[in-house]
């Protein structure tokens, strides 16, 4: 969180000086406003932690391939692993029929989600 702080603090300093130099009418308007952008995106995620609310997107396609549609899924009670279908746009999850058999349901319960988490690696030691 103190390292979004700090990047917040340093495109506020960008954009001072963006004023006080005076670019040109049009730069100095595109730079601002791109550093708008820049904040509010890291505002967007400093209080969430990585969750991205269902109203504000769906994943993308390379989101998708990263881990095979799996995703994590929170429905506001509880946080657990689903899918997400790229072709109709929705989240499934799986119920075992029997032995290696399952079946993918819509779930609808889904207010929010986030990409799996990189894989655990251990330290190596230093020798």
């Amino acid at each position: 969180m103190q390292e979004l702080e700090k990047i917040l603090e340093e495109i506020e300093k960008q954009k001072s000086c963006c004023l006080m130099i005076g670019y040109a009418k049009e730069y100095n308007q595109g730079a601002l406003k791109m550093a708008e952008v820049i904040e509010d995106i890291i505002h967007k995620h400093m209080g969430n932690d990585g969750w991205i609310p269902v109203e504000e997107r769906m994943p993308t396609k390379e989101e998708f391939l990263k881990d095979d549609g799996r995703f994590i899924l929170d429905d506001g009670n509880r946080r657990y692993q689903g899918l997400f279908d790229i072709y109709d746009g929705k989240f499934k999850f799986s119920r075992h029929i029997s032995g290696i058999h399952y079946e993918l349901f819509e779930d609808k319960c889904v207010i929010a989600w986030q990409p799996l988490p990189d894989p655990y690696r251990p330290e190596r030691s230093r020798k």
